[in-house]
Order: structure tokens, then sequence, then C-alpha cells
């Protein structure tokens, strides 16, 4: 069995591995979004006579012949445009390489035992096991969700059994945020090398930007307990723009013991209008909890700092 460092440099090796696969895709996805918004031609508006020859698509560098695909009924934004094919294949490739080639292939023999803690023991759900569902389907099922497949994840619930799985980064954020590796110190490896979410540069313009962006993700823990017995638990929140907050919430009105803050964090959720959704019945917007995030961040909050706690990747119960 490896010992503490081993454990810790593997899973810093992982965090890594895990955030360059995305890194890949971000850069596919942004290469994407050049060709849709300042190279491709508008094709159903070129004359009829030319729609069924011209190479309507960018050459990628060292490529002298373009690939020619049309026709009267072709458009090529079909492929190019946000959810079409290319994108697709993106994330496809993206979920495989995240799944097969690092998380089985290399480390998933690792952290098979888990943490070990005095109330932590094996996990009760772990994201990758829902990873996997969401991957068999997505290579071995048509991209469509089965019952049997996807429709069994218990945190990564994006698809119903039988809907079409279309991927979109609010899906990657979710992700990233179960597992833990949405953190400022993220993966690194011998040599140098490190990869990770970072918001050191951020100033205050830049998260008002706009209308308040959708929560996508969300994940809570356990926080901590002040000295006059009220108690903080954490959110780790994700926003569509790729903003993520992790807000300590101050409960004044309890003194819950650990198996019950456990149980409530772990029921707090996104419900269908994308408002954050407590057990006891408690609601907060996407407007109000973006702002506390804003100023948490800012330390003007509760709690100073505003990133995402580490992990662990996996979901832990109580011993029953």
């Amino acid at each position: 069995m490896a010992n503490q460092n081993e454990r810790t440099l593997f899973w810093h090796s992982f965090i890594y591995d895990v955030n360059r696969a995305t890194a890949s895709l971000l850069y596919l996805l942004q290469g994407m979004e050049s060709v849709r918004e300042k190279e491709l031609p508008p094709y159903d508006q070129l004359p009829s006579e030319i729609q069924y020859s011209f190479p309507n698509f960018a050459k990628p560098p060292g490529i002298v012949v373009p690939l020619a695909l049309g026709g009267k009924s072709f458009n090529p934004h079909e492929i190019l445009d946000l959810g079409g094919e290319a994108e697709q294949l993106a994330y496809k490739g993206w979920v495989v390489q995240v799944y097969d080639q690092i998380w089985e292939a290399n480390y998933r023999n690792h952290f098979k035992d888990g943490y070990e803690g005095d109330d932590l023991i094996r996990p009760l759900s772990q994201p990758f096991g829902d990873f996997g569902y969401i991957r068999n389907d997505l290579v071995h099922n048509k991209g469509v969700a089965k019952d049997t497949g996807t429709g069994r994840c218990e945190i990564l619930r994006w698809f119903e059994p039988g809907e079409r799985m279309i991927l979109g980064m609010h899906h990657v954020f979710d992700f990233l945020n179960q597992a833990g590796f949405m953190v400022p110190v993220g993966g690194f490896v011998p040599g140098g090398g490190h990869a990770a979410w970072t918001s050191l540069h951020l100033q205050e313009s830049d998260f008002k930007r706009g209308t308040t962006p959708t929560l996508v993700s969300c994940r809570g823990s356990l926080g901590e307990m002040d000295e006059d017995g009220t108690a903080y638990y954490v959110i780790s929140l994700v926003f569509e723009n790729g903003v993520y907050f992790c807000l300590a919430i101050h409960d004044v009105t309890t003194s819950k013991s650990s198996s019950e803050w456990y149980t409530f964090v772990s029921k707090i959720r996104i419900d269908e209008d994308g408002r954050l959704r407590f057990p006891d019945g408690e609601v907060r917007d996407c407007e109000s909890l973006y702002a506390q995030g804003v100023d948490d961040f800012l330390n003007h909050g509760i709690r100073p700092g505003g990133a995402p706690q580490y992990g662990p990747w996996f979901r832990f119960r109580k011993q029953d």
C-alpha cells in the first residue's frame, strides 16, 4: 500500500492529468468558436450553383487541400453550432480520455480504498462511478441514456433514460466540481508541471460583467463549529461562465450533530428553476449566491476566500 507521501503525489498527478485533458478540450472548443464566429462563410447565402463544391471548412495548419462537405440542404453551422457534431465529438473524446486513459488506466487502483478518517468510511457514491455510466452510454448505446446506465447516476444526474445525451460545458463544470478538481492550487507532476483552475488575476469587474450567470453545480460539505455552538457549512458552487465559489453559510438557529449536518448538506440541490434549494425549505436565487460569492472572494464576506475546497473525489457517509 502506498504511503501518505506517495498518495499525495498520486492525487496531485491525478488532478494535473484531468485538468490537462480539460485544457485540451477548451482549446478545441475555442478553435470551433473562432471558426464559427470569424471564418465560417454563411453557406446558405452563397449562390446555389457553388453550394455543392464550396470548401466550407477552414484548413488546419499543414493541410493543403480542404475537405468540402456540401449539398443543397447542408449548412455547416449544423456541425459547428453549439451542441453540434464537432462539439459532441470533442466532449465525447474528453469523457473517454478522462475515464479510460486517466482514471481506469492510471489512478483507480491507487484510490480504491479511499481516505481514512475517524468518521469517514468507504464512499457511498462517487462521481467517477456515475461518469463510467455516462461514458458507457456515450460509447456503447449511441449516445442515448439507459435506465440501467446513466439512469443510475446518483450525483451526475444529467440525463433521463431514453434522452439523447448532448454534452456542454455545464456538464464538465459539474463533474470537475463534484470530483473536487476545481481548486485554485491544483495538480503537479515531477519536473514542475502544474494545472489548476485559477481566479488569482480576476478583478471585481470581471465577475460583474453582463447578467447573473446560471448556477450549474453545487457540492455541499461540512464546515466548522464556532465557540458559541453555531456552525458553518460549505457549498462549492460553479456558474455557467466558469466562475466558482466556496460559500460558507453560517447557521445560527440550530446545533446539529455531525451526522445531522452531513445529512443536511448532502440534500442541498439545484431546483428546476436554477435556484439553490435547502432541505429545510430555504431557497436562494442565483443573483444572491453570486453576489455573496463575489463578496467572499473579495474578503468582504463572513469567511475570506471564495475558492472551492479540495476533494475528495468521492463522497463519504457516516458509519452505520
